[in-house]
């Protein structure tokens, strides 16, 4: 079984969400992910504006992030803490409108590209995020299973 952690560079669609202190659930999009420094961690980027997830994650920290890719539907979800949130820096604003543009590529297939390609994709937030669980979420046989230690 092929890990998350190549789904970044596919054009997978990315997804974060976060419960308040009422477990009321908000879900925003987002830009684009990458490995962290420590092993076991997350770096996802999410566009500037999002103020109910920045919220929740000050108030909590859990969050459950989804990597999608949509010509597959090749699917994980990562449950975790996240560690901080702080500006993206610029040197990482390549990456970041790379997967932006691989996930408008992927989802031409279904003529949602160009939905895709009008939504924002700077200036972000980096969240940083210690994975806790990863779950396949692949549709078939296995789907909701943890996966890894």
């Amino acid at each position: 079984m092929d890990s998350y952690l190549q789904l970044l560079e596919d054009g997978a669609a990315f997804y974060i969400a976060t419960r308040d202190a009422e477990n009321h659930p908000d879900v925003a999009v987002l830009t684009g992910a990458a490995a962290g420094r420590e092993p076991g961690t997350l770096t996802v980027y999410m566009v500037e504006g999002w103020t109910q997830t920045l919220a929740n994650l000050r108030d909590n920290g859990r969050v459950a992030v989804t990597l999608a890719r949509l010509v597959d539907y090749r699917t994980f979800q990562l449950k975790g803490c996240a560690l901080g949130v702080r500006a993206a820096r610029e040197d990482e604003r390549p990456a970041i409108l790379r997967q932006h543009d691989a996930f408008a590529r992927s989802a031409d297939f279904e003529e949602l590209g160009h939905v895709v390609r009008s939504w924002a994709s700077w200036p972000c937030v980096a969240i940083e995020i210690r994975v806790e669980e990863v779950f396949a979420q692949t549709p078939g046989p296995g789907a909701g299973q943890r996966v890894g230690s």
